[in-house]
């Protein structure tokens, strides 16, 4: 996904390029539905997750002025396969967002933050979403939020816990 033109316009795609780290060679994916910028990413078990980004009829301006958007989608992998697959779409997330982050707790996907343009400007969530990949329902814990807005961080789990580094907020608390 994602691409800024020379002109600073925007052309979001909806192209998958694969890195063989091994081999040190670029290959092609299979496109997605939709176009793509600035989503979340997940791989849980054998199917790869995005979810939402920029709304891809935002073309000009950058991120003050840019709706995200809701439409996910979901590629299982082929057995014995690095990348065949096709990509179909899952129930949309709870808010449409950007530069929100996404980690795998628990067999769950977790999205955290994440930023868009609404009718009353520039709004960074601090919610926390969840996806079951069995079932593909989300679970909004309206009581789980992180500690404050936040968007562009990056998660990690490790040990059995979630944590969130970095990012941007307009909100920041100092400890």
């Amino acid at each position: 996904g994602g691409f800024k033109k020379p002109d600073g316009n925007f052309q979001f795609l909806r192209t998958v390029e694969i890195l063989d780290v091994a081999a040190g060679t670029w290959s092609k994916g299979p496109d997605m539905l939709m176009q793509h910028d600035y989503p979340a990413f997940a791989q849980v078990g054998d199917s790869i997750f995005i979810l939402g980004g920029h709304h891809p009829d935002a073309i000009e301006g950058g991120p003050q002025t840019d709706p995200g958007f809701t439409f996910s989608e979901r590629m299982t992998l082929l057995s014995g396969s690095s990348m065949a697959g096709s990509w179909r779409e899952i129930p949309p997330l709870p808010i449409p967002r950007f530069a929100k982050t996404a980690a795998v707790l628990n067999r769950k996907i977790w999205v955290m933050g994440g930023v868009a343009y609404t009718g009353q400007g520039l709004v960074e969530y601090g919610r926390v979403d969840i996806l079951d990949p069995v079932s593909e329902k989300w679970t909004v814990e309206e009581d789980l939020e992180l500690p404050w807005p936040m968007a562009a961080q990056a998660a990690s789990v490790w040990k059995g816990r979630l944590y969130c580094f970095g990012g941007f907020s307009t909100d920041w608390i100092n400890p």
